[in-house]
């Protein structure tokens, strides 16, 4: 049997995608008890590779954090602590497809009395190029 090269008649298979990148600041104080808070919402067809929690100003002992794609969800970070500064969370093993869509949540453990932190989430829309081809010549 021989092999047949299709790359050319496949739509978007040689052009680049891009990894695009969300974050914003979120004061811990603000929260009122444990609420969801819904804090981004993605496009259709993004595979979510990474979520990070950059820890500017440390909550109370034991503050932990979830972050997930639906309110009260963790299939981004689980328990991701927040009672020292740095950064928590990263990489996911498989990532996690948003399908039709969807939004990012968070929610601590308990009613955070102080802290400052920054939620970075990266993604691929593996759907969307940006026009460029790859270069296999290079």
């Amino acid at each position: 049997m021989a092999n047949v090269d299709k790359t050319r008649l496949l739509l978007n298979a040689n052009e680049k995608k891009v990894r695009s990148v969300v974050a914003t600041r979120v004061q811990l104080a603000d929260f009122s008890g444990t609420d969801n808070l819904q804090l981004f919402v993605l496009p259709a067809n993004c595979l979510i590779t990474a979520a990070r929690v950059v820890v500017a100003t440390a909550a109370q002992a034991s503050t932990t954090l979830k972050i997930g794609t639906s309110a009260g969800g963790n299939d981004l970070g689980n328990a991701l602590a927040l009672s020292a500064a740095g950064v928590v969370g990263g990489a996911l093993t498989n990532g996690v497809d948003t399908g039709t869509g969807a939004s990012v949540w968070i929610v601590p453990n308990q009613a955070p009395t102080a802290g400052d932190i920054d939620v970075v989430v990266e993604f691929i829309e593996y759907r969307r190029t940006n026009g460029e081809l790859l270069n296999f010549n290079a």
